[in-house]
Parts: C-alpha cells; sequence; structure tokens
C-alpha cells in the first residue's frame, strides 16, 4: 500500500522528515538525558535552558530559510493574467450586486385553534411578512 494513499500516515511521514521537528525531538532527548544524569545536577538548569534556546534558534533559523525559499519560488513562478483576474473579479461583484438574494420562505404547519382538533393548516412566512393560510370558513 502507497503511504500517500493513507490519510493519517502521510501526514506523519511528512512530519518526521521536517528538520523542524527533528530538531525538537533531539532538543527534547537531550533535556531528558541532562534531567537524569546525576552527575549534571549541579549545572542541569543552565544546560537545559543553553540546550533549549539552542533548539529554538535553529527551528527559527529553518523557518527563516524556509520561508526565503518560498518567497524565492514565488518570485521565478509565471505570473497570472491581471487583466483576466480583475475581469474576472468585477464580474462576479456586478452579479452579486444585481442579482437580488434569495427571498427566505417558511411554512410552519399549526393546529386549528377553531374547528375540530384534528384539523391542521399551514402559514407561511416570507422576508417579514405574514400569509394566513387560505381558508374554507367564511
Amino acid at each position: 500500500m502507497n503511504p500517500s494513499e493513507l490519510p493519517i500516515i502521510a501526514p506523519l511521514l511528512a512530519l518526521l522528515r521536517s528538520r523542524k521537528f527533528l530538531t525538537l525531538i533531539a532538543a527534547i532527548v537531550v533535556n531528558v538525558i541532562i534531567a537524569k544524569v546525576p552527575e549534571l545536577a549541579t549545572a542541569r538548569d543552565i544546560l537545559i535552558a543553553t540546550v533549549t534556546f539552542a533548539a529554538v534558534a535553529l527551528i527559527g533559523g529553518i523557518a527563516y530559510e524556509d520561508s526565503a525559499q518560498a518567497g524565492r519560488e514565488a518570485a521565478t513562478a509565471p505570473a497570472q493574467p491581471t487583466e483576466a483576474l480583475t475581469r474576472e473579479g468585477l464580474q462576479m461583484i456586478i452579479d452579486a450586486l444585481i442579482k437580488p438574494p434569495p427571498t427566505p420562505t417558511t411554512t410552519v404547519s399549526i393546529p386549528s385553534v377553531f374547528g375540530s382538533p384534528t384539523e391542521s393548516g399551514s402559514v407561511t412566512v416570507t422576508a417579514n411578512t405574514f400569509t394566513p393560510p387560505a381558508s374554507s370558513q367564511p
């Protein structure tokens, strides 16, 4: 089975290939080792803070590098035709202004107040107006 076909496995595999995630895991492992080694008890706080700071700085540098790469790729991508995009956007705005919005209509069945309890009618409410049901009584 191809891993890209699995919706859960594919993102996890991509996460395991991420340099930022691997840096995070390495920092956690080193901090746990520092915390468990008794010989490092005197400098434990300083070592954990140093490793954590170094990991955060490295992750920030990787993120900066990734954003710079994305910017370079976007700059070399072919430009989209602005005239066609502008025309399409204006057409969407004109269509939205010209077409009236659909009128909301709600029909509610209610029991009849007058007459037998088995009779029922319906009331239609359309855009804040009330339309009583056609009645067979005068």
